[in-house]
C-alpha cells in the first residue's frame, strides 16, 4: 500500500510529538527521584534561636565605714610653740565616695601658712579648716598643716583638736581627734636612791574611784559653746540655736537654747562632744529629751544618737512619728565604753522630700537603773 505525501508528513509529526513527550517525562522523573531524600542521608539539624537578654544587676554597697587618722607633732609642747598636725582620710568602701572634712582649730592655737593637701580643695574659715574631695575605692588622702600654741595656756593645758568627716549624701561620718599637752617648765634631776628594809608590809593604798563623767553643756546654754563640735551639710547651718529663731510650737525643754537639727531637706546635721567614761560604776546612762516635728509622708528622714558613730537610737522623723511635746529618752546604757574617751554625737539625714525636724536638749549621764 502506498502513503501519500501528507499521511507521511502527519506520521512524521505524530512520532515527534511522541519523543517529546517521553522526553520531558523522564525528565521530571529523574527530578523527582533527585529530590528525594537518601535513606544514609542525615537528617537535616535545624538550630533553634537564640534569645540574648541582658541582666542587669545594681550594686547596692554594704559600706558603712570611712577611716580618719589624725596626728600631731610633738605631743608635748611650750607655750608660743609650733606644732604640726596631720590628717589621713581613707575610703575602704567599694564605690566612690565625695569626702568633706571639717576641722575645728581649737581656741589656743593659730594656723601658720596654709595647708598642704595630696589632692582636693581646702578651705580657711573661722575657726575652722574645710576640706573635701571624692575618693575612689581604697584611696586615701593626706592633709597636712602647722599651727603655733598661743600665750596664755598654762602648764598642764591639754588641747584637744578634732574632726569630723562625712561621705556626701550617705550619712556614714568619722572622727578622730589629737591631743597637746602642754608644760611650761621642766628641771633636770638625779633620782636619790635610798635602801630600805621594811619592817612590816606596807599599808595597801585604796584606789580612789574616778569622778562621775559629766556632758559638758549637756543644757547647751553656754554663749558661746565650747563644748559641741557643730556639722551641717551643706548649708553649714548653726545648730544650738535660741527660742527667738525656733518654730512657733516648739520651746526649749529649759532655759534659752536648744539643739535644732533639720529645716531644709537633702542635709546632714551632726553634733558630738568627746569624753572619757571611767570605770567604776555600776551603770552609766544616757538620758536626754526630744521633740520630733516633722512634714514627711515616708520614711526617708531619720534622728539617731551615736557613740563613736555607731547608732545607738534611731528615730523615724515623719508625720507618724510627730509629738506634741518633749519626751525624755532613757535606758542607754554606756558601760560597754568604760575606760574609754568616746565621741557622743546627735545627728539627723534628710531626703530631698518634705522637711523635717528633730530638737535635742538637756543631755544628761545617770549613775543609776531608775
Amino acid at each position: 500500500m502506498q502513503t501519500t505525501n501528507d499521511q507521511r508528513g502527519t506520521l512524521q509529526f505524530s512520532l515527534l510529538v511522541i519523543a517529546l513527550a517521553v522526553g520531558a517525562l523522564l525528565s521530571l522523573l529523574v527530578a523527582f527521584t533527585a529530590g528525594l531524600p537518601s535513606v544514609d542521608a542525615a537528617r537535616p539539624v535545624m538550630a533553634a534561636p537564640v534569645m540574648l537578654h541582658t541582666l542587669t544587676v545594681l550594686a547596692i554597697p554594704t559600706d558603712t565605714a570611712l577611716l580618719l587618722m589624725k596626728t600631731v607633732t610633738p605631743a608635748e609642747a611650750r607655750p608660743n610653740q609650733r606644732i604640726t598636725y596631720q590628717l589621713v582620710v581613707s575610703n575602704p568602701n567599694s564605690v566612690t565616695f565625695t569626702i568633706a572634712l571639717t576641722d575645728r582649730i581649737p581656741i589656743s592655737v593659730a594656723i601658720v601658712g596654709f595647708p598642704a593637701a595630696s589632692q582636693g580643695t581646702t578651705t580657711l574659715r573661722a575657726g575652722a579648716l574645710l576640706w573635701s574631695a571624692p575618693l575612689s575605692p581604697t584611696q586615701s588622702a593626706t592633709l597636712t598643716y602647722q599651727a603655733e600654741i598661743g600665750s596664755t595656756v598654762t602648764d598642764g593645758d591639754l588641747i584637744v583638736n578634732r574632726a569630723i568627716i562625712e561621705a556626701v549624701g550617705t550619712g556614714i561620718t568619722g572622727t578622730a581627734s589629737a591631743t597637746v599637752t602642754v608644760y611650761t617648765e621642766r628641771s633636770a634631776f638625779l633620782p636619790v636612791i635610798h635602801r630600805v628594809i621594811p619592817t612590816t608590809a606596807p599599808t595597801p593604798t585604796p584606789t580612789a574611784t574616778p569622778p562621775f563623767p559629766v556632758i559638758r553643756n549637756g543644757n547647751f546654754e553656754d554663749d558661746p559653746d565650747t563644748s559641741w563640735e557643730e556639722l551641717a551639710r551643706p548649708f553649714n547651718n548653726i545648730l544650738i540655736v535660741t527660742r527667738t529663731v525656733l518654730p512657733s510650737r516648739i520651746t526649749p525643754h529649759s532655759g534659752e537654747r536648744v539643739v535644732w537639727l533639720g529645716g531644709a531637706p537633702s542635709e546632714t546635721y551632726l553634733i558630738s562632744q568627746s569624753l572619757f567614761l571611767p570605770r567604776g560604776y555600776p551603770s552609766i546612762e544616757l538620758r536626754y529629751h526630744y521633740w520630733i516635728n516633722s512634714d514627711e509622708r515616708d520614711t526617708g528622714d531619720n534622728g539617731y544618737a551615736s557613740i563613736n558613730g555607731s547608732r545607738l537610737i534611731t528615730y523615724s522623723l515623719s508625720r507618724t512619728t510627730n509629738m506634741d511635746n518633749w519626751q525624755q529618752q532613757r535606758g542607754i546604757e554606756l558601760n560597754q565604753y568604760a575606760g574609754m574617751t568616746v565621741t557622743l554625737s546627735f545627728g539627723a539625714q534628710l531626703d530631698a522630700d518634705e522637711n523635717s525636724n528633730f530638737f535635742i536638749d538637756d543631755v544628761v549621764l545617770c549613775p543609776c537603773n531608775e
